[in-house]
């Protein structure tokens, strides 16, 4: 048998060294599985994911949030059957929460709209992007940017994590952040943890901060709770105890041994080394898994949760569910078609869809969040990917990019009305009641409710063509098109509809800030950016039609204002 041998010197045996099974994902929707070792760098991964996906990614992020970087698979946390988000030089870089978005341009702004309350509003940190943004994570109503140095930028709404002025000085060597509903948890290099945001989401460790120092290497969270996972295998909990802040029911099963976190809402679930499972938070909602337990240890290939619910692959391609049972926690009336060969598994927020080898697909749950096992697309062996709002599911055929839907109507479930334009898809994105599909003409169609994007009628025309990118909010949608331009529509408070007509960004000047109505330049081009900054008030609006004007002359008075850290880091 060959040999290689380790840094040392020493002989060890290939076969010792584990491998991971990957798949790396575009921003496009386009992706590819990815076999390499668990100890090889991320420069490795990078040279791999290139050759799968014919691209080359400037960096890899991880699907708890973490920028892979100067390190191991391993080291970075990097689990067998995650996921990695490859960033190619030019693509685009947009972010969202419930009600707004943040985009990062060529030249390294953020820019934002939406809610200017929930983190549509980044006036006041804007001077203080001084480092390049590696990427964005966010709460309900807060962003947080992560830059390339370890630094932490946050705004939005002050008491869901947009203030992190109080733990400022603690915010370096950051790699990487997760955000629930109203708090923020950052890991930096050395495994130590830092909270901030509302305390009753988890921003308060002062029951655990003594396991916090060091040795961290996952956080996972659930609504309002926190874990994480140490390297010797214990693990730390912390916030709302009914959603799994509280895991004393199960201490013994989480003091050693385990090796993967997973969640939904309300309930954690963590893998140990011997196949066993714990599981804690709500017992009704995924925390009790009590009566799958013994089919659990046949080993997890792959685990999916919606709102009250998780549903798992295991390794012999079966699947085992349990949580809510009208929303997903019981096979029982599909389990025949789920004892072998499943790829995939889907959620909308009670109900579930798994992807089988064949390309047939297999629904349980609440019917109305499509479950309906009679409501299957008519495509048997034809199914590609699935995507969702949150109570239906849209699959689309690997053949000739048609789309079958089911679920709630209201919600995206169905399509009938725009069923003939549902040719060459190649990309779905959904809000929590709508869908928008992007074909390969570049042409936009979107169907479900109207007041979360399903009518894009207000900037039709401009759906035409040329559009590359699709993103969502709850409520809206953003098309990212050829020439630059940044099309929204849907429901108000969740980033959209904007006005084109008024084309304003933020830009640096020699004497600060200033708003005006400009073109950004690319790296090939000059490309305007349809990005209207949603004002607050209409006074902004009159002064904007005067002219430039500084940030000193602030039209918010009642805006959040920068706190004394950040003025001092200015």
């Amino acid at each position: 048998m060959a040999v290689a041998r380790g840094p040392s010197g020493q002989r060890r045996r290939k076969s010792d060294t584990k491998q991971l099974h990957l798949q790396v994902v575009l921003i496009s929707g386009e992706c590819a599985d990815l076999t390499i070792r668990c100890d090889a760098r991320v420069s490795e991964a990078k040279a791999e994911a290139a050759v799968a996906l014919g691209v080359v990614a400037t960096s890899l992020i991880s699907d708890t949030g973490c920028l892979l970087d100067h390190m191991t698979l391993a080291e970075a946390g990097v689990k067998d059957g995650g996921i990695l988000a490859a960033q190619l030089a030019d693509e685009v870089r947009l972010y969202t929460n419930r009600g707004a978005f943040a985009y990062i341009n060529p030249d390294g702004d953020i820019l934002t709209w939406g809610d200017p309350e929930g983190g549509g509003d980044s006036r006041f940190v804007q001077h203080l992007f001084q480092c390049q943004v590696a990427t964005i994570l966010s709460t309900d109503t807060a962003f947080a940017a992560l830059l390339h140095d370890g630094r932490v930028l946050t705004w939005g709404d002050p008491l869901a994590g947009g203030d992190c002025s109080a733990v400022e000085s603690q915010l370096v060597e950051v790699t990487r952040i997760v955000g629930n509903r109203g708090a923020f948890a950052a890991l930096r290099r050395g495994g130590g943890v830092v909270v901030w945001g509302h305390q009753a989401y988890g921003a308060d460790t002062a029951a655990v901060r003594e396991h916090l120092h060091s040795g961290v290497v996952q956080i996972c969270n659930t609504g309002s709770a926190f874990v994480a996972l140490k390297a010797d295998g214990h693990v730390v909990t912390w916030g709302n105890a009914a959603a799994g802040g509280d895991s004393r029911y199960v201490y013994d099963q989480l003091q050693r041994d385990v090796s993967y976190l997973a969640s939904n809402e309300h309930a954690f679930v963590a893998v140990r080394r011997d196949g066993t499972v714990a599981t804690w938070g709500d017992p009704a909602r995924g925390g009790d898994c009590s009566s799958v337990a013994s089919k659990l240890k046949q080993g997890i290939k792959m685990i999916c949760s919606n709102s009250v619910a998780f549903a798992v692959v295991l390794e012999n391609g079966s699947v085992v569910s349990w949580g809510l049972s009208s929303g997903g926690g019981s096979t029982r009336q599909v389990q025949a078609q789920l004892r072998s060969k499943v790829l995939k598994i889907y959620a909308t927020s009670q109900a579930f869809t798994a992807l089988k080898e064949s390309g047939n697909v297999i629904s349980w749950g609440l019917e109305s969040d499509g479950g309906d096992i009679l409501a299957r697309p008519e495509d048997r062996g034809e199914v590609d990917r699935i995507f969702c709002t949150d109570h239906a599911f849209a699959a689309l055929t690997r053949r000739d990019g048609r789309v079958n839907c089911w679920g709630a109507k209201d919600s995206g479930g169905d399509c009938s009305a725009v069923s003939s334009q549902l040719q060459g898809i190649y990309h779905i994105c959904g809000t929590r009641h709508a869908f928008a599909a992007l074909r390969h003409d570049g042409s936009v169609v979107t169907w479900g409710s109207p007041a979360s994007g399903g009518d894009s009628g207000s900037c039709s025309p401009q759906l035409q063509g040329g559009v590359l990118r699709l993103f969502a909010t709850r409520l809206a949608f953003a098309a990212v098109k050829r020439d630059g331009t940044i099309l929204t529509w849907g429901g108000r408070d969740g980033g959209g509809p904007m006005r084109p007509p008024q084309r304003q960004a933020l830009t640096r000047t020699e004497s600060g800030l200033k708003v005006a109505k400009i073109a950004f330049n690319t790296r090939s081009r000059a490309s305007k950016f349809g990005l209207d900054r949603i004002a607050k008030q209409k006074r902004l609006e009159r002064e904007l039609k005067a002219g430039p004007m500084t940030l000193d002359a602030d039209p918010l008075a009642d805006a959040p204002k920068p706190t004394m850290a950040q003025l001092e880091a200015k």
